[in-house]
């Protein structure tokens, strides 16, 4: 009688990895149970490795070139050509001096304001407008007129903020005036401006030192007032004397 034996039952799992019994005559053989590829194109991330879509690369706009702006420059202004005194105008400039010098100022002053009449505006005649009003300027400082002699020497400078003359008389005229601080402030720029009257406006700045400090305590030269840059330029050294 014949008896056959039957194989222990054998529990097989299925999921990747596990162990695979297998019954081969009576020996049990195992192996490790891989998972079979994946059927169908397989992806990375979200792009497949059998057909990658082809992203064409962003065309960047053109640069424009650089252009480089040019610094504005304010124009420089028309030189105007300067002009001789008319022939009546000289003969009165020249009859004022002569006044001048012999000690009649009032008449002086007169035939300068008939000279200025006559020669009017033009910008041709710029200098010699600024002489015949530094010339009566040096009437009305003879005369006293301070505040005459201030206005004439601004307009002289409104046109040649280099006129030595022109501050070192207005700021004697301010220190009349007791307006120590403009007068201060004038005589600096002759020392600026001219060695041969520097020496003058530097001993009458030097008087005004105690009166400003006294006034406006240690820090009194920041009260004095703004001038304009100006630059060195010669000139003669009389300062009473009318300009030819």
């Amino acid at each position: 009688k014949s008896s056959s034996v039957s194989s222990p039952a054998v529990a097989v799992s299925s999921e990747p990895g596990a162990v695979k019994l297998d019954v081969v005559d009576g020996a049990c053989t195992s192996k490790v149970q891989t998972p079979d590829p994946p059927k169908g194109p397989q992806t990375v991330g979200e792009v497949s490795t059998t057909e990658r879509t082809t992203v064409p690369a962003q065309q960047s706009e053109p640069v424009p070139p650089v252009v480089k702006e040019t610094p504005q420059t304010e124009p420089e202004p028309p030189v105007v050509k300067e002009m001789p005194l008319p022939p009546a105008v000289l003969a009165l400039k020249d009859k004022g001096n002569f006044l001048f010098k012999n000690g009649d100022y009032q008449a002086a002053m007169t035939t300068y304001s008939q000279a200025l009449k006559k020669l009017g505006e033009g910008a041709d005649m710029a200098h010699g407008r600024c002489t015949l009003l530094n010339n009566r300027a040096a009437c009305h400082s003879k005369l006293g007129d301070c505040s005459s002699c201030i206005r004439d020497c601004t307009a002289v400078l409104g046109s040649q903020v280099d006129n030595a003359k022109a501050w070192m008389r207005r700021g004697d005229a301010h220190r009349i005036m007791e307006r120590y601080e403009e007068a201060y402030a004038d005589l600096q720029q002759v020392v600026f401006l001219n060695p041969s009257l520097s020496s003058n406006a530097q001993t009458t700045m030097a008087r005004l030192v105690p009166i400003l400090s006294d006034r406006h305590g240690p820090n009194w030269r920041s009260r004095l007032p703004k001038r304009p840059s100006v630059r060195p330029v010669a000139q003669t050294s009389v300062t009473s004397a009318p300009e030819t």
